[in-house]
């Protein structure tokens, strides 16, 4: 039969705990700041283009947003994989297709906007 926990158990239990969701806390904080870098337009779309590997999504302003499975030297941390490229060429076309607007994050690599992500808005 097992037996109950003691007192101090039960703090160290606790103590556990707290310091489990501190840290998923932390871990949070963390990824808001990473996304706060990222910069951010919302706009209509004018024109999505696919072709093997990239997806380009063109906003009313006339600026190329792009999202690529193998990005050029010096920003590979942004390249993304086809399933995500697929998604945000659905979440474009219906933005174009409805007409209500997008917000893209995107980072800056050697002078080109590269999508992080992207939202369809009202």
């Amino acid at each position: 039969m097992p037996s109950a926990l003691t007192n101090s158990n039960k703090k160290k239990r606790s103590l556990h705990h707290k310091l489990l969701a501190l840290a998923a806390v932390v871990g949070m904080a963390t990824t808001v700041s990473q996304a706060t870098a990222t910069s951010t337009v919302t706009d209509t779309v004018q024109l999505i283009e696919y072709m093997e590997g990239t997806l380009i999504v063109q906003t009313g302003n006339s600026v190329n947003y792009y999202g690529q499975l193998v990005t050029q030297a010096g920003c590979t941390h942004i390249n993304k994989k086809a399933d995500t490229l697929k998604a945000w060429q659905g979440l474009a076309q219906a933005a174009l297709l409805s007409g209500k607007s997008v917000r893209i994050y995107y980072d800056t690599c050697n002078s080109i906007r590269y999508i992080y992500a992207i939202d369809l808005i009202k």
